[in-house]
């Protein structure tokens, strides 16, 4: 499901409650600066095993529809940009199934996008429980230049300058299932905890996989390089994980203002084969995720 069509059906249902009933809505915007840790740094061999980690601004809004005094509708969306740079010194790894040393600067940039959508019933005054669906996209893409050794092999000793240039589309889907718990203290004040655990499908896409190596032609100046790209291939994945959302809240009608933390703890594994041509990219097995932050919220009830 593209998250235009998830949307649409969102948008659906709550237009359609609006006639049938009274209703409360809650809207707003949602901001915060968060890390991202991908399971790359598993995927010995591919090239992008040292994207360690990422940080950004990831901003969005919120939408809220009561039904009833126990039931509701909500919808969530969180999208931006985190990036990271790094330089490598005489670092031994495998690529290209080449055991190297390389001395280079790398730069990756990650274009990510949340959105979550929900059904809650409240059982008492202080609990809820909530089955949603969520639909996630992560667009990253790598480019470095490094000088390279090979270490073994009939080729030991030899060095090139390679340029990186690496696109990975990652759209995945799922259900949800989760509980909250919501405590008001003091005058106007709560504190929040929501809990979720998460089953998604998706997909892992190289749309651009290029690398460049400029060797010495025996004089003081490089020979055309030798450009190998291995297209565009797509790998089938499964994920699970969980999601845990404290917050701090103040509400002085019509607004709630709200500061919170988000860690997201997911595990993804590859249900395909993860080869490119005859190199091993990635393990078979699980692989671990995590997105942990820091949120604040401005809504408005009307």
């Amino acid at each position: 499901m593209k998250p235009g069509t998830l949307l649409f059906l969102i948008t659906t249902m709550l237009c359609f409650s609006m006639q049938l009933y009274a209703l409360d809505f809650i809207v707003g915007p949602k901001a915060g600066w968060y890390v991202w840790q991908p399971y790359f740094s598993e995927m010995k061999g591919s090239g992008i095993e040292e994207i360690e980690s990422g940080s950004g601004f990831l901003y969005g809004g919120v939408l809220g529809i009561h039904l009833t005094s126990k039931i509701s509708l909500s919808a969530s969306a969180l999208t931006g940009t985190q990036a990271t740079y790094w330089s490598n010194w005489n670092t031994e790894k495998t690529l290209g199934g080449d055991d190297i040393s390389a001395t280079g600067n790398f730069y990756t940039e990650i274009r990510r996008t949340d959105i979550d959508s929900a059904l809650n019933f409240r059982v008492s005054g202080l609990f809820r429980i909530f089955a949603g669906y969520r639909y996630q996209q992560a667009e990253t893409g790598l480019k470095g230049t490094f000088v390279q050794e090979i270490l073994t092999g009939p080729d030991t000793g030899k060095k090139s300058v390679q340029n990186g240039d690496i696109k990975i589309n990652m759209p995945s889907q799922g259900p949800a299932l989760g509980i909250g718990y919501t405590q008001a203290f003091r005058r106007n004040f709560f504190l929040s905890l929501n809990v979720s655990g998460l089953y998604m499908w998706g997909k892992f896409k190289f749309e651009k996989n290029q690398w460049d190596k400029y060797e010495p032609d025996g004089t003081s100046s490089f020979a055309p390089p030798v450009i190998t790209s291995a297209g565009s291939q797509g790998y089938d994945m499964k994920q699970m994980g969980m999601n845990v959302e404290p917050s701090l809240g103040l509400r002085v009608n019509p607004i709630t203002i709200t500061v919170g933390g988000r860690f997201q703890w997911t595990r993804s594994q590859f249900l395909d084969d993860p080869v490119v041509e005859t190199t091993r990219f990635a393990p078979t097995g699980w692989m671990d995720d995590y997105l942990y932050g820091v949120f604040v919220s401005l809504l408005l009830l009307f």
